[in-house]
């Protein structure tokens, strides 16, 4: 019987459909299970960081980042495959807590080109923790540049110019500031309408300290003095601008235990609360 050449093209046609299907299957299933291994790999990873074992997290964090591009390609197909981004946040975060200021600088300044804002506080702090404070000047006046009401550049130039010496320079940046915080809130916080936001309050604290640094103490104490008018008895924003004014007073007592409880939440104000405790000999 012959054929004719229409269903020889026929079967052709199906023989390279069917032929096409089971590549693609097969090349389907090779990339889930890369990809799988690989998630593996950020899960152990993480798992090591839990567990202390820096070392290990590390490395296997930098396995991570090295393969992912190999490991995804040409397409992601499983979920919740931690992106390349987070990778470098990740290791970022290690390293820093291995106090390898170098590489964590690095692996910041790679998860954030990779995702703009991803490690940008974690950078920032990095280079307060570790003294730069001549990049990080030069770091916040490039964000400023770019987005000149940029609160968080805000604190970044201060803590810069404190960290450089120059207490007078620092609290105009902070004093600056207080103009970027209505801005701040509208696209953060939009439902705020308390009397004193946190940012606001943290920036006269900061300029409260930075003046006295300076010998200014009246602009440090209308700083001070201005925030804590402001605030309802139940609230103490103004904790760590007190805490100094006390102890210039010549009231250790009183600025104990305003420091006592206070809880600093950036690395500048940890540094400011160990040199006032070593101040006051505790």
């Amino acid at each position: 019987m012959t054929v004719s050449p229409s269903r020889r093209r026929i079967a052709r046609y199906v023989l390279a459909g069917l032929v096409f299907v089971h590549l693609s299957g097969y090349l389907f299933y090779e990339i889930y299970n890369r990809e799988l291994n690989h998630r593996q790999l950020a899960l152990e990873a993480r798992d090591e960081w839990r567990e202390g074992h820096l070392e290990v997290a590390a490395a296997e964090y930098r396995r991570f980042v090295a393969g992912y591009a190999s490991a995804t390609w040409p397409i992601v197909v499983i979920r919740n495959l931690p992106s390349e981004a987070s990778g470098w946040f990740a290791l970022g975060r290690v390293d820093a807590e291995r106090h390898r200021f170098d590489a964590a600088l690095a692996d910041f300044g790679e998860a954030m080109r990779r995702e703009p804002g991803l490690g940008r506080r974690e950078y920032r702090d990095v280079l307060v923790e570790s003294g730069r404070f001549v990049e990080l000047e030069a770091f916040a006046r490039r964000r400023l540049d770019a987005e000149p009401h940029s609160l968080a550049a805000i604190f970044d130039l201060g803590a810069a110019l404190a960290g450089e010496g120059k207490p007078a320079a620092a609290a105009l940046a902070y004093e600056r500031g207080l103009s970027y915080v209505g801005d701040y809130l509208a696209s953060t916080d939009p439902g705020f309408h308390g009397r004193v936001s946190v940012p606001e309050a943290e920036l006269l604290n900061l300029a409260s300290v930075a003046h006295l640094d300076a010998g200014e103490r009246d602009r440090a104490a209308a700083a001070c003095e201005g925030l804590s008018a402001r605030l309802t008895p139940t609230v103490h924003l103004d904790r760590l601008c007190r805490a100094f004014m006390e102890a210039d007073a010549g009231n250790p007592a009183a600025s104990r235990a305003l420091l006592a409880n206070f809880i600093p939440s950036r690395p500048e104000e940890e540094a400011l609360v160990r040199r006032l405790a070593t101040k006051l000999g505790d």
